[in-house]
């Protein structure tokens, strides 16, 4: 009556109201009826002992669903698929009395098909997959969740490459799980504005940080977050037993009391958290050898050396075809409180591995060598920040139109003709190398029939291409290469020394007779197991480019007794100043480069003078580090994250700017 009063009141009339009946909202009846987990580890839930028999009453009418029951279970509900209040005691006792991984598949298949069920008793007619997916020893069944400022969605569990701390803790793998801090389900990343709503939402992160959350009935408390997961505003928590804690798992990472601040010491934490693949049929033996270094500047910033046997191991951990015959070069890698990469070496015998401090970040016990990744070619492509330097530079604009027209033309042709498919499927190669696999499919015969599957993969492809192309002016080099970087051990190539290179009256000429040199022997897409020298002047570049001076011209040569190394870029490690930290405060624990050796993009302007890097030192701690101080720190940097938007104001400001990205603006 008062709703019908109300309608009124504002002039508004609506036909048949007097055969609607209102009722007020009702407490969903699910939570009541399942048991919790919680009571035994939430600290902030811990029940007194008369309560207990509380609990204990409580429990006898409650249904009790095993783990991972309950958690698909919260992933349907959180996303919609299920509606809780439609929930029942009759859906809840049927679920349970199913068998756990018959339960599990049918409540995927509810988050599968993303369709929502009003009726929850539908489901339990779905047809699913009897078989058990089959997952890789270096695998676990990941389980995350996305907390927004009203919510939690919470995300079916996904194969993922492990890590150490979880291949450690193995037993109790599913108490793990990834939680992400994200605006509404469809707003993206949370962005931080000059307003006081928008505290209200950091402070719930905080909240979440320090307190923790209940998913599925068990809390989790804040662990730690990996590197990659960190500038995703994410990070790991833990469900806690009796036995072990949070705490507990940090404790035994390693030893970081010489770390004075927050920064450092999450990111170190997050070192063990990177997803690796163990190498578990070798031991291996470290030798420690110096860091080169000049000027201040360290040439050998997180570069290290493996030996063949060492190499040809990962290899075949990795999956590689010919991984005995012909292994690859480089490796990023973990091993113990050490990171950085491992170049291969011919002169190491055995299974030994040099390290050098820089590499070394704390005490830790050593658990083996742990791959992230292998050297690997991949094709170069220009961005928006790389595309407007070397125009700045020199390169005139109609020949980045041009280039544009050219793969937007081959990309059509190659979803109709065979020929010009392979070509571009074996010369664009992927970080993922699954351009080779759908050249291989081609070579099979698949193209030729007109599979489905086949040119299906290549319609898919070829929209991939154009959406980057659109939204990242991600223009494909045939002659360039994205590769890992090293460092000339024979120290035979030549560095950047200051005089010419850094003189502001030294001619173009001068400049490109003393121009540093690289190294870089790539695979013939054309040959299989062959490899060809790149020689010539070269664009040497590293992502986000957005000074003049990150983008460097060099020289690449031939070095014989560099010729093991294949798919790599090799940096000398001699000069004033190493090349590495010029292309953007770059170094060689990890980084990849851009090399391009097309003369058309190679600019008038050689080699301006490169940034100044070198960071202030962080204000140590005098009292040691605390978990409150690392969530402060995680708060803070979702707070303080306004890189996106400097880069596109950067963008914008070089665009509409004549001197472009060389103006004191964008400087």
């Amino acid at each position: 009556m008062e709703f019908r009063d109300a309608l009124t009141d504002h002039g508004v009339s609506l036909k048949g109201l007097d055969k609607f009946t209102l009722t007020k909202g009702t407490e969903s009846p699910i939570w009541s009826l399942l048991e919790e987990e919680i009571s035994g580890t939430h600290p902030h839930l811990k029940p007194s002992t008369a309560e207990e028999s509380v609990f204990s009453e409580l429990a006898a009418g409650q249904v009790n669903l095993p783990f991972p029951v309950r958690y698909q279970l919260e992933a349907c509900l959180s996303n919609g698929y299920l509606k809780e209040h439609t929930i029942t005691r009759e859906f809840l006792e049927r679920l349970a009395s199913k068998d756990d991984t018959q339960a599990v598949r049918i409540l995927e298949k509810v988050t599968d098909t993303q369709h929502t069920y009003l009726d929850p008793m539908k489901i339990f007619s779905l047809r699913f997959e009897a078989k058990a997916t089959k997952i890789p020893s270096y695998c676990i069944l990941s389980r995350s969740a996305n907390v927004t400022p009203t919510t939690i969605h919470i995300s079916s569990p996904m194969v993922e490459t492990s890590n150490r701390i979880i291949r450690k803790h193995a037993a109790d793998a599913d108490r793990f799980i990834r939680v992400k801090f994200t605006d509404e389900k469809t707003e993206g990343r949370i962005y931080s504005q000059e307003d006081d709503k928008f505290e209200a939402i950091f402070d719930r992160v905080t909240r979440a940080m320090v307190n923790g959350i209940v998913i599925a009935g068990r809390y989790y408390e804040f662990l730690a977050f990996g590197n990659s997961q960190f500038r995703e505003h994410g990070a790991y928590f833990y469900a806690p037993t009796n036995s072990k804690s949070a705490d507990d798992i940090r404790k035994s990472m390693g030893q970081f009391g010489h770390i004075k601040t927050a920064a450092k010491l999450g990111a170190r934490l997050g070192q063990c958290f990177s997803t690796t693949r163990a190498i578990k049929s070798i031991n291996v033996k470290i030798e420690m050898i110096d860091d080169i270094e000049h000027n201040g500047y360290t040439f050998t910033d997180g570069v290290g050396r493996i030996s063949p046997l060492l190499a040809k191991m990962a290899a075949q951990e990795l999956g590689f075809q010919n991984a005995f015959e012909n292994p690859p070069s480089v490796f990023q890698f973990r091993l113990g409180g050490c990171k950085g990469v491992l170049a291969l070496d011919p002169e190491i015998a055995g299974s030994v591995v040099h390290i050098r401090p820089s590499q070394y970040k704390f005490e830790a016990q050593n658990v083996g060598l742990e791959i992230i990744r292998a050297s690997a070619l991949a094709v170069a492509c220009f961005n928006r920040q790389l595309i407007i330097i070397l125009s700045n530079l020199g390169v005139p604009d109609f020949m980045f139109l041009r280039k544009q027209q050219e793969m937007v033309n081959s990309l059509e042709r190659a979803t109709k003709d065979e020929g010009v498919a392979l070509e571009k499927l074996q010369r664009n190669i992927d970080m993922n190398q699954t351009t080779l696999t759908m050249a291989g499919m081609i070579l099979d015969g698949f193209m030729t029939h007109k599979d489905p599957f086949m040119m299906s993969l290549l319609q898919l492809w070829r929209a991939y291409q154009i959406k980057y192309l659109k939204e990242k002016a991600r223009i494909v080099l045939e002659e360039g290469a994205f590769v890992l970087g090293c460092v000339d051990e024979t120290a035979t190539l030549r560095g950047h020394f200051d005089e010419p290179q850094s003189r502001e009256d030294a001619t173009k000429k001068e400049k490109l007779a003393s121009l540093p040199e690289i190294f870089l022997r790539i695979s013939d897409t054309t040959k299989r197991g062959h490899y060809k020298v790149i020689e010539g002047v070269c664009v040497l570049a590293r992502n986000p480019s957005l000074h003049a001076g990150d983008v460097r011209i060099v020289r690449a040569v031939n070095v014989p007794a560099l010729h093991h190394l294949k798919d790599v870029v090799v940096l000398p490690q001699t000069g004033d100043r190493d090349i590495a930290n010029m292309c953007s405060g770059g170094d060689l624990d990890g980084d990849d480069y851009i090399v391009i050796w097309d003369t058309e993009f190679i600019p008038e302007i050689i080699n301006e003078p490169p940034m100044d890097f070198t960071s202030e030192k962080p204000a140590d701690s005098v009292a040691p580090i605390t978990v409150k101080d690392i969530t402060n720190f995680f708060v803070d940097y979702m707070k303080n994250d306004y890189l996106p938007r400097i880069a596109t104001a950067h963008l914008a400001q070089a665009d509409c700017n004549e001197e472009g990205v060389r103006s004191d603006t964008c400087k």
